[in-house]
């Protein structure tokens, strides 16, 4: 968060003295515990928090307070608060939701809701949580946010919010449900006997029956305003001025109030009375702040007697330290104050926006600086606070911010205008800023400092901007500009500009660039001890390894990254799920399917308690794949009907064309070759083949599954005039974990074609390029026809033939021991052809093993014919045959090769 947590929202109220007993209330609150939402709604001054306070004091429940204000009208933020409400009751809590908004790239809101809302399923007992003066909360994205959380709301936790109007979420549907419990206005006025208890035996005013209630009836049972009455009461002495008063109290709540303020005052020392008036400024404060607001010495003391008279003063801590009037007081306080001091109100603001800041909590900073008016002030804050803010995805704060300084100050400013630029572009809103770039930021390069950072800061947005319409060109080239400009070594966007850099060179599919920026953003990251950059670099570069067909590496690279996905106390924090899911696909790759199993699933838990879609999608295709290696197809549609599930609650268009991809490939290897030619049909409809010589990372898995539906429709042509394409793109940018499984696939084509020669120099180049990273399950998956054509490979290269007869072990074992190394290679050709029989594509007959025996034994055509009692044309049949079985060319070759495959 830009700013520290204030402990002081976190605290709730304590009981006060002088009280009236509301046990109808408190047994309607604790009658509906059950319910999902109680919703206490009044204007303001009927008494909700103090309601909550007698509550609180009263019940064994396990409550979390947060006190809302209207700087918490950014979501991340709001979200960050809730997490840690939440902490107070078990620092367990929360704490995959904080990681999550730590994290490098905003999350979606979703996903912490929902490693929240799985947090407190794993409770054992109740959670309330209370949401006080929700009526400060304007922010469309945050009643969605808690409307989610009302809808998927676990058992274990009660929701409590006060407001001063109905909040924007869906009420009606709770009614309807019964799943909400009100309590109102109506509820909360005192009642005659509630006024006449209040008056007299808590405050001793003597009053007759009837005063009582006029009193009563005049405030309609309102608490503030019978506690304003009390202050002036308590100051009068004969009945004669108490009659007077009853006499005069007539009016709205309104003429009520500036009376009764005026009242309450009158009889207060000037001292306390300035001091009341000039406080009123601040949210929340302490001695400290208003001494140095005030430019007093005496706070402490002064506070005492403030509480000591009871003037709606609210202890914030249980150290008495922090304050707060009541709300209602507080706007009577400042408006008296803008009557009677006017000429001190923008000092008063300024003094409170420099301690603000001196003590980190930028936001008040801000908001005292615009209070006084200091447009200069307040844009110098917002420019320092900018980067923070964008970093952790606070966009609103940021927008609300700048829309609050005068426009000409803004677009004077080309730091300023660069921050605005990036809220346009996190809104979506991409016409916009770049309409907005044009019209005010690039007008403004000419008058940069030369020490300044928005100029690079800008070419970073141009690329990001670029990267988004798909121009891969003109963002790594605003990224170079950017990284030519850097003159400071301490500028506060090197790590994520290199990351960028990174993708920017991916996207054009300069690799070995990509990985050196990924290498740089990593480095930079260690020397300033930023987690969350080092580990997007970390899974940038493991990425790019798989691409590159570099296992081992990155095996490297994801067990570097779960040593930084670990939380304070030593759990697993939710992107610990994504080096998960990495390591489990290269374990599923080397066919050790026990440990890539435990991995995955682990994954998939992780990723569905943080509702982290593209956890759980990658997660269960790997996990559905390893299940239907191991033989389990039952559990392999398990898997990936979990997923469907987890997809169509996430919404993620772009994740269902992987999965559904995910499941046609399941349905084709269980031969159900219909309903996957049926998801063909659509993805070719929704997509085209043009991508395919194009289709940069994504769209190659769902191609090769697209090329093996054709395979085994028998529209081979169709599938190597797909795979070329893709073949010469991921060759072409060095993507070689992608070009192993095309060639593989291309071998198969060309042998469906009857194009035997070509499909054993595609599968050749494939098993070189796959031997030295141990790829194992990319062949044993394709079945029966590549393992044939393995054997024949073998039987015709001798030098792949050890990895082949090791690759042939996983066709039928459902598990390895050890993942492969190019050790096999130094077997020998004898021992590891006898193992390559049984994978011959057609098997020698009874009488061409006959014929060949005689042939070992030195006999001629026309000898074996006359043994046998067959013409020499038979013979000759036969040994064509033979030759074509055993892939050889002459008869001393087809001995040979009979005796090596132990069938002599």
């Amino acid at each position: 968060m830009a700013d520290p947590i204030l402990a002081t929202k976190l605290w709730s109220p304590t009981a006060q003295a002088n009280l009236v007993p509301r046990s109808r209330l408190i047994h309607q609150i604790n009658g509906n515990l059950g319910c999902k939402l109680t919703l206490i709604a009044a204007p303001a001054g009927f008494g909700k928090t103090t309601l909550l306070a007698e509550w609180l004091a009263q019940t064994d429940a396990c409550c979390a307070w947060l006190s809302l204000d209207a700087y918490d009208n950014d979501l991340p933020r709001l979200l960050g608060y809730l997490a840690a409400a939440l902490q107070t009751v078990d620092e367990g809590l929360g704490e995959t939701a904080v990681s999550l908004l730590e994290a490098p790239e905003s999350p979606d809101p979703r996903y912490v809701i929902a490693s929240l809302i799985n947090e407190i399923a794993g409770q054992n007992g109740r959670i309330v949580l209370i949401l006080d003066d929700y009526h400060h909360i304007d922010n469309p994205a945050i009643h969605h946010a808690l409307a989610y959380l009302l809808e998927h709301q676990p058992p274990q936790l009660h929701l409590i919010i006060t407001s001063r109007a109905d909040p924007l979420l869906p009420l009606g549907r709770l009614r309807v449900r019964q799943q909400m419990d009100e309590i109102r206005a109506a509820d909360l006025r005192f009642t005659s006997d509630e006024a006449a208890i209040f008056l007299r035996q808590l405050w001793g005013i003597q009053l007759s029956p009837e005063q009582v209630a006029a009193l009563e009836a005049r405030t309609e049972g309102w608490v503030a305003g019978l506690h304003l009455a009390v202050l002036a009461l308590r100051q009068l002495t004969t009945p004669e001025e108490i009659a007077n008063f009853v006499a005069a109290f007539t009016g709205s709540h309104r003429y009520i109030l500036d009376y009764l303020v005026d009242e309450a005052l009158h009889w207060q020392p000037p001292a306390v009375q300035n001091f009341l008036l000039q406080s009123a400024i601040l949210d929340r404060f302490c001695a400290d702040l208003c001494q140095a607001v005030l430019e007093i010495d005496n706070a402490q003391a002064l506070l005492a007697q403030v509480k000591a008279a009871n003037l709606f003063l609210v202890p914030l801590d249980d150290r008495g330290e922090w304050f707060r009037y009541h709300r209602l007081f507080a706007d009577l306080l400042r408006h008296r104050l803008k009557q009677s001091q006017p000429v001190q109100l923008a000092p008063l603001h300024q003094r409170a926006s420099r301690w603000f800041e001196q003590h980190g909590l930028t936001d008040e900073a801000i908001h005292h600086a615009l209070a006084a008016k200091d447009a200069a002030r307040a844009a110098t804050l917002v420019d320092e606070a900018r980067w923070t803010l964008r970093n952790r995805g606070e966009v609103s704060t940021l927008r609300r911010w700048l829309d609050l300084l005068p426009t000409e100050v803004v677009e004077a400013s080309g730091s300023l205008a660069m921050g605005r630029a990036w809220t346009l572009m996190f809104s979506g809103r991409m016409a916009e800023t770049e309409a907005y770039l044009a019209r005010v930021v690039f007008p403004l390069l000419p008058q940069a400092p030369l020490d300044s950072e928005w100029p690079i800061e800008l070419s970073v947005l141009r690329a990001q901007i670029a990267l988004n319409h798909g121009q891969f060109d003109e963002a790594l080239t605003y990224c170079l500009e950017a990284r030519a400009k850097i003159h400071d070594a301490q500028f506060r966007f090197r790590g994520s500009l290199e990351l960028m850099l990174g993708h920017a060179y991916r996207a054009q599919g300069n690799l070995a660039a990509a990985g050196q920026a990924y290498a740089t953003a990593a480095g930079i990251a260690a020397q300033d001890n930023n987690r969350y950059t080092s580990l997007s670099a970390l899974i940038s570069q493991a990425n790019l390894a798989m691409i590159s067909g570099r296992l081992r590496q990155a095996e490297t690279f994801w067990q570097q990254g779960l040593g930084l996905t670990y939380g304070r106390r030593g759990q697993r924090l939710p992107l610990h799920g994504m080096p998960k899911v990495g390591l489990g696909q290269i374990y599923l790759e080397w066919n050790r399917l026990d440990e890539a199993a435990v991995c995955l699933e682990e994954a998939i838990q992780l990723g569905r308690q943080a509702g982290i879609g593209p956890i759980v999608l990658n997660g269960a295709i790997a996990l559905a794949q390893t299940r239907q290696a191991q033989g389990d197809f039952a559990g392999a549609r398990a898997v990936l009907q979990l997923a469907e599930e987890t997809m169509q609650r996430a919404q993620m268009t772009l994740l269902d064309v992987r999965l559904g991809a995910a499941v046609a490939l399941l349905r084709l290897r269980q031969g159900e070759l219909t309903r996957a030619a049926a998801w063909a049909a659509r993805f070719t409809t929704d997509f085209g083949l043009e991508r395919a010589a194009d289709s940069g990372d994504w769209f190659v898995f769902e191609y090769a599954i697209l090329a093996r539906i054709w395979l085994a429709e028998g529209r081979a042509a169709e599938a190597a005039a797909l795979l070329g394409q893709l073949s010469g793109t991921a060759e072409k940018m060095g993507r070689w974990g992608q070009a192993v499984e095309i060639l593989c696939l291309q071998a198969l084509a060309l042998q469906a074609q009857g194009q035997v020669e070509a499909a054993t120099v595609a599968l050749i180049r494939a098993l070189r390029l796959a031997e030295p990273e141990g790829y194992t399950r990319l062949f044993a998956d394709e079945g029966r026809p590549m393992g044939e054509l393995l054997a024949r490979t073998a039987l015709q290269e001798t030098a792949v033939a050890p990895y082949v007869t090791h690759l042939l072990t996983a066709f039928d074992a459902p598990q390895l021991a050890a993942p492969p190394s190019t050790a096999v290679a130094a077997e020998t050709e004898t021992a590891v052809a006898p193992q390559l029989a049984q994978w011959l594509a057609e098997p020698l007959s009874e009488r061409e093993t006959e014929v060949l025996r005689l042939v070992a034994e030195g006999l001629s055509n026309r000898e074996i014919g006359e043994r046998l009692v067959i013409s020499v044309y038979t013979v000759k049949k036969h040994m064509e045959n033979i030759h074509g079985k055993l892939y050889v060319s002459n008869r001393t070759q087809a001995v040979a090769r009979a005796r090596e495959l132990g069938l002599l």
